[in-house]
């Protein structure tokens, strides 16, 4: 059966600043009953592609050691110590991947016991010495169970010794068992990978016919090194492979696997018909009856890529890597990331994001914890890890954003003093880590100490219903409840107070044209200040002792249009410590005030009904009144006479206006008096200046 798949390995360089190294264990069975079980030599062949596949680079950190077992091990009864893994280790090394193929393809089944705690013991010490951050994975290959007479006691070592310390420091542990002598024992390895409080440290796989093998090595690499697998894909009929697939992944390798000891050719083309840019070419392996052969496609373009081999049988997948960038952001209704105070809920928002732009990089795992200060050898102090929500993120044209709720502790021994503390993110796919903020990149924040004042009493209500124009008042006191107030040396502090109504049709409804006052002073609406806006809304400078003393909050009723006293109108008091950070998180909790107000009365309806008409005519007649009136000049006179009059014409002035046109505004007339006579012949009135 030919088997094939293309993996993708990217540097996660962009998922942190700082690479994770990746350190693989082998615990590699080489007892004489693997002769039998295994005579295809399937678990070195697995070896060797798990290294292929890991693709460690010494140089920056990796590190892939493949523990053999001992030929003469001995563990002659159950109390006895156990034995320890002795014999040389074969150890990649940069640059040497064919010597290190070479030393695995020469190793002899030979040992004349199998017992997994050795070599599963010093697989772990030598982890446990690795960075905490690293993937760190343990894999033993396997064709059966320990010795029967120690089987119980070794199960229970691994359990109750390495089963703890694999749990605590996140090291999974993975057994690949060939043969049907393991699959007959599944509920042994079971329990092996389980710790003791019940939780899996690891998982099984077992192949009774080896035909699962390439299955099985790309389960192993998504669980524990984040790698997102295509479904492998039979041979002969595959013609193209669609490498990039939307993900954009630095390097996809594509393995070609066959049931024959001769390698099979792999050779590929980009969509443009260009090569492939694959700088180290095609790596192969091989065993008695099944090889593989790999290529490393570095940045592929997106579409289909040419494939061709010779494989007659066989299988192709594509596995890539996942690699993403993290970056924290403010959550509503914050704008900083930088500030907290200790004993005190955070808000944050998390970007997750492909490691090469945007893009929603896919479902992750996201967790956090956060941090003391530094010290030499760590952090002060760290919190239990936490995360979202399952399901609680939302797709954007950036990536994924998580709402996180991070809190820092007071610290243990200067509660009252600022401090710097960190916070760490992982992104997890199934037990890899794919990005992170760790170690030197971790996010940085001030912690200031913790803050916390309220009222006292905390809350109000008028003690009966307050009719128009009617005023009370009420006293309340601030209590300090936690921490100090900051810089005890000063001698003010910036203070701002409004208020706010949760139902803001209230304010043009039962407490229309409604007045108050803090301690003498107008208090306003939050966003509905005046025109000249008080001192009580820019901020005013209070000593801690005039913060932390009595206040008296008055109201006046306006002129209400409506009132039920059985729901009193509410507004809150909002108090702001003008101080960065208090500011942001509002240490001074709000003080609530329920206002009874009398429904207007019928009289008082009437009277506000005439009083409104009154207004309306007031202005009206004002504008009247005022309105532009042009008048006649001073000195214009007439003069008048009859027809057959023959002397001269004599100028007479006008009469006074009327004191009634005067008063009520109108454009005064003149009359034309006929001469000698008591009869008006006319009026004049100027129509304009």
């Amino acid at each position: 059966m030919r088997r094939v798949f293309g993996v993708g390995i990217t540097l996660f360089a962009l998922a942190w600043p700082a690479m994770a190294s990746r350190d693989i264990r082998v615990v590699l069975d080489l007892s004489q009953s693997m002769e039998k079980n295994d005579r295809n030599q399937l678990a070195l062949l697995s070896t060797t592609l798990l290294h292929d596949l890991a693709k460690p680079n010494p140089s920056m950190g990796d590190s892939f050691v493949v523990l053999p077992f001992d030929k003469d091990w001995r563990w002659p009864k159950a109390d006895a110590a156990p034995p320890i893994s002795r014999r040389t280790r074969i150890e990649a090394q940069t640059g040497k991947r064919d010597a290190f193929v070479k030393a695995i393809q020469a190793l002899p089944y030979d040992a004349q016991m199998t017992y997994f705690y050795p070599g599963i013991a010093a697989a772990l010490q030598d982890l446990e010495q690795r960075p905490a951050q690293a993937e760190r994975t343990i894999v033993l290959i396997t064709d059966g169970v320990p010795e029967k007479d120690t089987r119980d006691e070794e199960l229970r070592r691994i359990r109750q010794q390495l089963g703890p310390r694999l749990e605590q420091r996140g090291i999974r542990l993975y057994v690949l068992a060939f043969g049907s002598e393991a699959s007959g024992n599944r509920s042994f390895f079971d329990e092996m990978v389980r710790s003791p409080k019940g939780t899996s440290v690891g998982d099984v796989f077992l192949d009774p016919n080896g035909t699962q093998l390439l299955s099985y090595m790309l389960q192993i690499f998504e669980r524990s090194f984040g790698f997102t697998p295509d479904t492998a894909r039979p041979l002969p009929g595959v013609t193209t492979l669609d490498l990039q697939r939307n993900e954009k992944p630095e390097h996809v390798a594509v393995v070609v696997m066959v049931p024959r000891a001769q390698p099979p050719t792999l050779r590929m083309r980009s969509p443009s018909g260009a090569p492939v840019s694959a700088p180290e070419g095609v790596q192969s392996a091989s065993a008695k009856n099944d090889s593989y052969s790999v290529t490393w496609v570095v940045r592929p373009e997106a579409g289909n890529h040419a494939f061709d081999s010779d494989a007659n049988a066989g299988t192709v997948a594509v596995l890539r890597p996942t690699a993403v960038t993290i970056e924290v952001r403010p959550a509503p209704p914050l704008d900083q990331t930088e500030r907290t105070l200790a004993a005190t809920p955070f808000p944050l928002r998390v970007l997750v994001r492909s490691s090469i732009g945007k893009g929603d990089p896919g479902p992750v795992a996201l967790t956090f914890r956060t941090f003391g200060d530094r010290t030499p050898t760590g952090y002060a102090w760290q919190s239990d890890p936490s995360g979202p929500a399952p399901g609680a993120f939302r797709v954007t044209d950036e990536g994924r954003e998580y709402d996180i709720t991070a809190e820092f502790r007071v610290h243990p021994e200067l509660p009252d003093a600022p401090y710097v503390g960190y916070l760490e993110v992982e992104a997890r796919r199934a037990e890899a880590v794919v990005g992170a903020l760790a170690g030197q990149h971790a996010h940085r924040v001030e912690v200031h100490p913790l803050l916390a004042l309220s009222p006292f009493p905390d809350r109000a209500q008028t003690g009966h219903a307050l009719a128009w124009r009617e005023e009370t008042c009420t006293s309340f006191g601030f209590h300090l409840d936690a921490g100090q107030l900051p810089h005890p040396d000063r001698s003010s502090y910036p203070i701002r107070a409004v208020l706010t109504a949760p139902d803001p049709s209230v304010l043009d409804r039962e407490l229309r044209q409604a007045t108050f006052r803090l301690d003498g002073l107008p208090l306003e609406i939050e966003g509905k200040p005046g025109p000249d806006p008080g001192a009580w809304y820019k901020s005013r400078s209070l000593s801690g002792t005039d913060l932390l003393a009595q206040h008296e909050l008055c109201m006046r009723i306006g002129r209400p249009v409506g009132g039920d006293p059985s729901t009193p109108p509410q507004l809150t008091l909002v108090t702001t410590l003008l101080e960065n950070p208090y500011d942001d998180f509002h240490v001074i909790r709000p003080f609530q005030l329920e206002i009874l107000v009398a429904p207007p009365t019928l009289l008082k309806r009437w009277a506000l009904a005439l009083f409104s008409a009154f207004s309306a005519l007031s202005i009206f007649a004002i504008i009247w009144y005022l309105r532009d009136r042009p008048v006649l000049p001073a000195d214009l006179g007439y003069a008048i006479a009859r027809e057959d009059s023959t002397g001269p014409l004599a100028s007479r002035p006008f009469d006074e206006p009327s004191a009634a046109a005067g008063i009520l505004g109108r454009v005064a007339e003149r009359k034309v008096i006929a001469p000698g006579e008591d009869r008006v012949l006319g009026r004049v009135r100027a129509v304009d200046e």
